[in-house]
């Protein structure tokens, strides 16, 4: 599990870009949820 939160904030997090000006609001929701979700997943790790 570890390795592949690795890999997701290495390679996929903030990686793309959103070229639709409409959408960019939607991109910028589902980026920042992507991001506490793997802070969410790290943390309930370190206290497994």
């Amino acid at each position: 599990m570890e390795q592949t939160l690795e890999y997701l904030e290495q390679h996929v997090l903030r990686q793309g870009k959103c070229y639709l000006t409409e959408a960019q609001p939607l991109y910028d929701e589902m980026q920042q949820f992507a991001e506490q979700f793997v802070r969410d997943l790290r943390a309930g790790l370190e206290g497994a």
